[in-house]
């Protein structure tokens, strides 16, 4: 049962960290497909897939929080979900490239804190740290995890995949 003052958060990992994003932004989530890589976009922007035949760009979540990239797994998965881009204009449909997920966790603004770390990747994407099941959560606040430009979305714009992601 979640408290009136409860949010729930959708629980994934990257690496060797779990993160956690406001379970009412995630659209769905979906096995990771092979993506189709998108020449001069920046590293953090996979490429693209095509869900019900509208390419959708996929942001690998391992090259913006400045992991290696790898070559994705049956357990990857790509979370769907809105959010505009970093010079504004209508929120758009992105798919995130996450190692794996967790499930669904509720948690109260009490309980999210400021990071207490000197790293600068937690000023730049997350929102705080929560004490959860499991350990720490890193709560992103949405607008960091998005910092693409129209311009950079642009390049990927063409290219669609011949399978489907859902």
């Amino acid at each position: 049962m979640t408290g009136l003052n409860e949010t729930q958060f959708l629980v994934f990992t990257v690496g060797d960290r779990r993160y956690a994003l406001p379970a009412v932004d995630v659209e769905r989530v979906h096995a990771a497909v092979e993506v189709t890589v998108a020449p001069g976009a920046p590293e953090s922007l996979r490429g693209v897939i095509s869900c019900a035949g509208v390419p959708v760009p996929v942001v690998d979540l391992r090259a913006r929080f400045g992991l290696p990239q790898r070559r994705i797994l049956p357990s990857d998965r790509l979370l769907f979900v809105r959010a505009q881009t970093r010079n504004g204009g209508d929120a758009r449909l992105f798919a995130l490239l996450v190692d794996d997920v967790d499930g669904v966790t509720a948690l109260s603004p009490e309980r999210v804190s400021p990071p207490d770390v000197a790293e600068d990747i937690f000023d730049e994407f997350f929102a705080g740290v929560a004490g959860g099941d499991g350990g720490v959560l890193c709560v992103p606040s949405a607008s960091a995890l998005f910092s693409i430009t129209e311009e950079e979305l642009s390049i990927i714009g063409g290219l669609v995949t011949g399978g489907e992601a859902g």
